[in-house]
């Protein structure tokens, strides 16, 4: 993911990061975790990238079929999820080369985090890369193809705030087919009148 920039801004937003984001993260983890289990059902082993203070991470979760695995790379967000998830296993590392052997996890999923990120379709390819054969990826994030959501890009852009690379619904189904991924499945959706995104997901083949 984009550097310095990135650890600085999230660094500054950790301790309030739960609270001026609240309505966004419910909504957004919520849509993440119904394509989750809608395709995984109850993965036994899930990873959440760019899980922030934990907010997709805790509604993974709820059950005690599922051990799920943190990461991030601001240690000030992992901080606030530490506090919120005791005993929970987080690591700090980056999307673009994951601390993980291949085949590591029924599931794994992104949500909010890859727009950040300068090649988000080579972090698509480490979560398949970890992701168990007959296994999901799913991938919650702006869409770069909304008008409103083109509108907030330009605006970080023009005032040299922290971006990566977004992408539209239709390039982020093409990143997960280019994975190796197979029943790409894309669920466009609006939060609020602002904000355009996508869920997309696919399944690992084996």
């Amino acid at each position: 993911m984009s550097g310095a920039a990135v650890d600085a801004e999230y660094a500054a937003l950790a301790a309030d990061y739960d609270d001026d984001w609240a309505v966004y993260n419910r909504a957004t983890a919520e849509r993440t975790l119904r394509a989750v289990r809608d395709r995984a059902g109850e993965p036994g082993r899930a990873l959440d990238v760019g899980c922030g203070t934990g907010t997709l991470l805790e509604r993974l979760t709820t059950t005690a079929a599922t051990v799920a695995v943190g990461l991030d790379r601001s240690a000030e967000m992992l901080t606030v999820a530490r506090r919120r998830l005791p005993g929970t296993p987080l690591a700090r590392g980056d999307a673009a080369a994951l601390p993980f052997a291949d085949a590591s996890f029924d599931a794994a999923a992104t949500n909010s985090a890859l727009h950040y990120a300068d090649d988000p379709a080579g972090c698509v390819r480490e979560l398949a890369r970890v992701t168990k054969p007959g296994g999901t990826v799913v991938w919650t994030d702006w869409d770069a193809g909304a008008l409103t959501t083109r509108g907030v890009i330009a605006w970080l852009r023009l005032t040299r705030r922290p971006l990566g690379r977004a992408l539209s619904a239709t390039a982020m189904a093409a990143a997960l087919t280019d994975a190796g991924l197979t029943d790409v499945r894309v669920d466009r959706w609006r939060h609020g009148w602002l904000w355009g995104l996508a869920t997309v997901s696919g399944r690992k083949p084996g």
